[in-house]
């Protein structure tokens, strides 16, 4: 898997002291808005994960029960 360092980057966001408070929230939302469609992108995965180490760890902490998913 490979990472793109964003600290690196040029920034799409120049000249921020000369915005508005405005223009600021607006910015920040939009930035907000990519985080939940990379996870919404990334949710098969994340389930196949939760589904490796869930029932371990339920079937660890409690032998005796049924696990509560199929």
């Amino acid at each position: 898997m490979s990472f793109i360092k964003i600290t690196e980057q040029d920034s799409f966001y120049n000249d921020l002291e000369r915005k508005s408070v405005r223009e600021l929230l607006e910015d920040i939302n939009t930035e907000d808005q990519k985080v939940a469609l990379a996870v919404r992108r990334t949710i098969p995965k994340i389930e196949e994960l939760v589904l490796q180490i869930v029932p371990s760890a339920w079937h660890s902490r409690f032998p005796c029960m049924a696990q509560p998913f199929p």
